[in-house]
């Protein structure tokens, strides 16, 4: 990049080209690389629970997704959801023999005739959606403004991704903390180490009868089995015996 077409010898000031992934989008972005080498770009899988955040020359980052209904025709959609969690809840006649049908309708909304089991004429007025928390099977006719619809979050409030609005668990809550149950600083309620144990010396080598998985800094103290015996080995075959002395002359 600081090249001069006046110089006619080289003056030490060329930068140096780093060589690395330049695609902000992939798992090995360098943002320090200024060509493109150094081995392929690796792209960014986030699984089905996860979405992709691009940040301008930070790469990308894969961040939870925040689950609900994402048809702006359904009565509870919400905007503020990345994923559909088929929770969607749209109104109308679902009676194909019906003239009022709605194909596109997932709830009826009692407008299709009379509701089985009830005297005729009877309305029973209430939430028709399955999926909503006060749903009633006995309902005849209801809309949207009947219903109270489950919103997916973290409904542990001692947990960062806690949200009060929340009604059912997701999964998506966590509590920092020391997870090493035989720490001082141990925290029963941790779900997700954070770092905060204490720093104990301890044998940290695998292969020793005495390995402390917690330990962090090696303290010598390693005691190893001692190597299984040999079996002995096998006995050498007994020499010949020697011949018998010849029979005394006559």
């Amino acid at each position: 990049p600081a090249y001069s077409p006046d110089a006619s010898f080289d003056d030490g000031t060329c930068g140096l080209s780093l060589r690395g992934c330049t695609s902000s989008s992939s798992a090995n972005f360098d943002a320090a690389a200024a060509v493109s080498g150094g081995g392929a770009c690796v792209p960014v899988f986030c699984g089905e629970r996860h979405r992709r955040v691009e940040a301008a020359g930070q790469g990308v980052a894969c961040v939870p997704h925040v689950f609900g209904c994402t048809d702006e025709r359904a009565a509870n959609f919400a905007a503020w959801a990345t994923a559909d969690d088929r929770s969607c809840a749209i109104f109308g006649c679902t009676d194909t023999r019906s003239p009022s049908f709605d194909s596109a309708a997932t709830v009826s909304d009692g407008f299709c005739g009379g509701g089985g089991g009830h005297a005729a004429g009877e309305v029973v007025v209430g939430c028709m959606a399955p999926s909503a928390v006060n749903y009633n099977s006995n309902a005849t006719q209801g809309g949207a403004q009947d219903c109270e619809w489950p919103r997916g979050g973290c409904t542990d409030s001692a947990s960062p991704t806690y949200r009060s609005w929340a009604t059912v668990n997701d999964g998506s809550c966590y509590v920092p903390g020391c997870t090493r149950s035989n720490d001082p600083r141990y925290s029963s309620n941790a779900t997700q180490d954070d770092g905060s144990c204490s720093s104990y010396s301890g044998c940290t080598n695998p292969a020793a009868t005495n390995h402390d998985r917690l330990a962090r800094d090696d303290d010598g103290s390693c005691r190893f089995a001692p190597p299984p015996k040999l079996p002995p080995p096998p006995f050498a075959p007994a020499p010949p015996s020697p011949p018998p002395p010849p029979p005394p002359p006559p």
